[in-house]
């Protein structure tokens, strides 16, 4: 997911253009101005819904859930979600409420433009929330497994009905890859 924040100052101060945020074990992340430059008293951290990938006909509700906390501002495609700090509940994006029809669980990143306003200036930048949170893989036993065993994969190798089956949990998105490799003795 990238997200562009824009942030105003009365200076007129630049934006970083590029910024990766990692999300955090509780599967949100929390935007300030600091984020794309400095914090400044009075400034707003500001997302198009459209713009961070969502329907345009997403429920208040649904905002919500996503930005807790968050004014909503507009209608329709114009909506925006308002807030310093701005909060991003990743876990609560869903694929009924993304214009992709995927969830953050099934991508692993959003990409977005987010607007930091400070009166009448403003200035933005893209973020990406990526979730880089290892998971957990639960401990996989050694199994001797006879060369006459079944079933078999498509390549020959034992199912993990009989092997056994890697287990990962615990990363807020469901972007694992998992495998297995066979030692072969004679």
């Amino acid at each position: 997911m990238v997200l562009s924040i824009g942030t105003s100052w009365s200076q007129g101060l630049p934006c970083n253009g590029q910024v990766n945020v990692s999300i955090g074990t509780n599967c949100q992340v929390q935007l300030t101005p600091a984020t794309m430059h400095q914090a400044n008293t009075g400034t707003i951290v500001s997302i198009n819904i459209v713009d961070f990938g969502l329907k345009s006909n997403v429920s208040t509700a649904d905002l919500n859930a996503i930005f807790p906390g968050a004014t909503i501002v507009g209608s329709g495609a114009n909506r925006l979600v308002q807030r310093n700090p701005l909060i991003v509940v990743t876990s609560a994006i869903t694929g009924a409420r993304s214009f992709s029809g995927k969830s953050y669980a099934e991508v692993g990143m959003v990409i977005t433009k987010v607007s930091v306003f400070q009166g009448t200036n403003s200035c933005w930048g893209t973020v990406m929330i990526e979730d880089k949170l290892p998971p957990t893989i639960a401990p996989v036993r050694d199994v001797t497994v006879s060369c006459l065993i079944t079933p078999l994969d498509d390549r020959g190798n034992p199912m993990p009905s009989v092997t056994g089956d890697v287990v990962a949990t615990g990363s807020c998105s469901q972007v694992i890859k998992q495998g297995y490799v066979d030692k072969v003795t004679d």
